[in-house]
């Protein structure tokens, strides 16, 4: 009665009509039509703005930047990171100064000049590991030099490593210790490479690494330099400072040429939206990729407004830990994490005595309801209740950030109500320099994405194949197009593909399907790029489906398929853990070993092929669906589950190729992996 499995619904609020308030005759916050359909800012009604501080128009590249910082926060703290103590256990962290900081960039730049010769102005420096002190002094070395980084994912293999190493020529490669063993299998056989720098002090010459390789590490570089503090090299804005390799869905990752004037540009966008929200007190946990164009985003406006940063350990199964040490005051996040973190807040709740969770459950409601009519929080829940919830991330966290992909107005209206503080939702591409437009911290409402940023204008096109059109009632709909200072200069070495999304007038062409809101926001209601029609000939735009579904209880991933022979989808499910195992005590079933018990994930996989659980995940996504509106093709009418799971309950992962580092899914490898199951499905349907 007290203990016993409690659906975590049980904490689910009032439904709310999220589109709706969006339609309202709420004052317009984000966008002004400056004629033909194009839509700006309104701060940037009569031009776009490019640079940071428009007042100050010679920062307009990184290193004047980071020469900025170096001054006007000199002795503030910039990057840290935790201390491991003697007896093996982690101690709190540890930071460099703004100016000291600067000054192993600029010598690490200066000496990778008189350490190889051979480079030349924008020529490619490879860096492949984590977040870490290292990987910024080589980012902001390089820069000094007028030298292009090109960060790899830490989670790429050998041949992604190596398809990038010769399609971007790199000579010289830094890595990290743990990344060094798959670099030194590529560099075998790729003789382009001259010198590996190794992160951190303390590392030998590997026996493996070709004899004509040059290896040293980065304080050994830095030592090179001929003075303590040289002289960056000068250029422009228009010099290349990064070539982002997308993840790749499909097919070889794409490098996108993203400028110093591109970087800046949403740099100014951000710090024009949130500048005034962020403060040179301020401290962000640095856990997404820095081979990522959000990251690099958020470091930058964190520089400008002479903010610090914390790395985490390189582990996301201990990031709580991290933050909890550091106690940030911002907060990052793509999707999945906040998804994971709804979950074990859910779970968390659902575990309480049963007195505790009608108290949380009102509490919930509570908060949701004051939230949704303006009407500010109560001090009594929050100390009650919400308080220990945001002591799980350090206890200080006043603004989270959210870009990458559609964040559900469900769990985005939770995380602000739990946590008591604001979330600054972006969107934008790697293409846009990651994020093109962004909400208002002062609008309440869920359900967008804001408007464009001061940096970026946007328009939508019909796409009448999927029945949206500039013309449609009450609201304009089509394929968001984005042009300005921040969109990216082309794809490296494929002018062919660059062509294809950016056209002669600079309109990006993003493959999201938006619509403009009568309060001046935009929203992403679906994708054309992953649509394909089923048999009978409707249309299905299957990443909307997948976010739909993700917000069921029992689902944890879910890939769904379908294909122009079939008339029904089918779906590839990996269940949550945290929910399907109470689910499974409550119906009695025998021998379920509870989560994190000996023993709990060969038990979880036993559920995942019981007939009874699969029929509870089908029905609860049908209920979904129906609950959502959808039609009845697009619910799936199959589902396999997948019980195999890794330390961060995901069934489909980077290690096993079904997911990019972004935590996109990899449709075609999925599909191939789960043929099989696929064909099994659609057998007995019929």
């Amino acid at each position: 009665f007290f203990r016993g499995p409690v659906p975590m619904a049980e904490f689910a609020v009032e439904p709310w009509d999220y589109d709706a308030v969006l339609q309202s005759d709420e004052p317009n916050l984000y966008s002004v039509d400056v004629g033909d359909g194009v839509r700006r800012a309104p701060l940037a009604e009569a031009d776009l703005i490019g640079l940071p501080f428009p007042d100050q128009p010679h920062i307009n590249t990184m290193t004047r930047l980071m020469r900025r910082a170096m001054d006007k926060f000199a002795e503030r703290n910039s990057f840290g990171h935790r201390v491991k103590c003697e007896d093996g256990t982690w101690g709190g962290y540890t930071f460099v100064s703004y100016a000291a900081f600067g000054a192993r960039a600029l010598a690490f730049g200066a000496g990778l000049r008189e350490r190889c010769p051979w480079l030349k102005d924008q020529d490619r420096i490879g860096v492949y590991g984590k977040n870490e002190l290292d990987w910024v002094v080589t980012q902001h070395g390089t820069y000094s030099q007028n030298l292009t980084l090109v960060p790899i994912y830490d989670t790429f293999g050998e041949s992604a490593v190596k398809y990038i190493i010769e399609h971007s020529d790199l000579s010289v490669i830094v890595v990290s210790q743990q990344n060094l063993p798959t670099l030194l299998k590529t560099v075998r056989d790729t003789p382009i490479v001259r010198l590996v720098v190794v992160m951190g002090t303390d590392a030998a010459r590997p026996s493996e690494l070709r004899e004509d390789c040059q290896f040293t590490t980065v304080p050994g570089v830095e030592g090179e330099s001929p003075g303590p503090t040289p002289a960056p090299v000068e250029y422009g804005p228009e010099s290349l400072c990064l070539i982002l390799y997308t993840s790749g869905t499909t097919g070889n990752p794409k490098g996108v040429m993203i400028s110093h004037a591109n970087l800046l540009s949403t740099c100014a966008g951000l710090l024009h939206s949130i500048g005034g929200d962020v403060r040179d007190t301020d401290t962000l946990l640095s856990y997404l990729p820095l081979a990522h164009g959000f990251e690099n985003a958020m470091h930058a406006a964190g520089m400008a407004q002479g903010a610090c940063c914390g790395f985490y350990r390189g582990d996301v199964r201990v990031l709580i830990d991290d933050a909890v040490a550091l106690q940030p005051t911002l907060f990052a996040g793509v999707p999945r994490v906040y998804q994971r973190v709804h979950q074990v807040v859910l779970a968390n709740f659902a575990a309480k005595p049963w007195p505790l969770r009608v108290l949380i459950a009102k509490a919930v409601r509570d908060q949701v309801y004051y939230h949704r009519h303006g009407q500010g929080r109560s001090y009594v829940w929050d100390a009650l209740v919400f308080a220990k919830v945001k002591a799980a991330l350090g206890g200080r966290v006043r603004m989270f950030f959210t870009g990458s992909a559609p964040l559900s107005p469900v769990l985005q209206e939770f995380i602000k109500v739990c946590f008591g503080c604001p979330m600054y939702e972006g969107y934008g591409m790697t293409e846009t320099g990651a994020i093109s437009n962004a909400c208002d911290l002062r609008d309440p409402n869920v359900g967008h994405v804001g408007g464009p940023m001061v940096s970026c204008e946007m328009k939508i096109a019909s796409v009448p194949e999927m029945n949206y059109t500039t013309a449609d009632e009450p609201c304009p709909r089509g394929e968001v197009l984005l042009r300005g200072p921040c969109i990216m200069v082309g794809y490296y070495r494929e002018p062919g593909l660059t062509a294809e999304v950016l056209d002669a007038d600079g309109w990006l062409r993003t493959g999201d399907i938006g619509r403009f809101n009568r309060n001046g926001t935009l929203s992403i209601v679906d994708r054309k790029k992953n649509i394909f029609k089923l048999a009978q000939g409707e249309y299905i735009a299957v990443e909307r489906l997948e976010g739909v579904f993700l917000q069921c209880e029992l689902v944890g991933q879910l890939f769904v398929y379908g294909n122009s022979y079939k008339d029904v989808l089918v779906a590839i499910v990996v269940p949550d853990p945290l929910a399907l195992i109470p689910f499974c005590l409550g119906l009695g079933l025998p021998d379920v070993v509870p989560f994190r018990e000996e023993g709990w994930k060969e038990s979880f996989a036993a559920l995942c092929q019981l007939p009874v659980v699969e029929e509870a995940v089908l029905k609860q996504i049908t209920a979904k669906g129906r609950e959502d509106k959808l039609k009845g093709f697009e619910i799936p009418k199959a589902v396999y589950l997948e019980g195999e799971v890794n330390d961060l309950n995901q069934g489909f992962s980077v290690e096993n190729d079904l997911l990019t580092p972004t935590f996109k899914l990899k449709r075609p490898k999925l599909l191939a992996h789960y043929q099989a199951q696929v064909d099994a499905m659609y057998s007995r349907l019929g």
